[in-house]
């Protein structure tokens, strides 16, 4: 199979229009070989063709992934009032 020559671009073809005698798709060099001068000036002047390879497209995702908050010790947590707790003084617990 031959190499792509021209690749057609269908996201500037949305009604469908053609070029006599060229099909809507890559061109391969082959294809191109067979057209006559004035057709190949047209696929030149066409913006339905581009010479280069589109660009591939970008996957369909937000531009920055959701992160979490840093988690930071609040006071007045857990382990700080376990501190304190050994700090204060304790009653003893009586059954009676």
């Amino acid at each position: 199979m031959s190499d792509i020559a021209w690749y057609y671009n269908a996201a500037k073809n949305p009604d469908g229009h053609a070029l006599i005698g060229v099909p809507l798709r890559d061109l391969t060099e082959a294809d191109m070989a067979e057209f006559p001068d004035h057709t190949t000036a047209s696929i030149d002047a066409s913006d339905l063709y581009r010479k280069t390879k589109p660009p591939a497209p970008k996957p369909d995702v937000d531009e920055e992934p959701f992160r979490a908050p840093a988690r930071r010790k609040a006071v007045g947590t857990d382990a700080a009032l376990a501190d304190s707790a050994d700090d204060a003084p304790r009653e003893e617990a009586t059954n009676g």
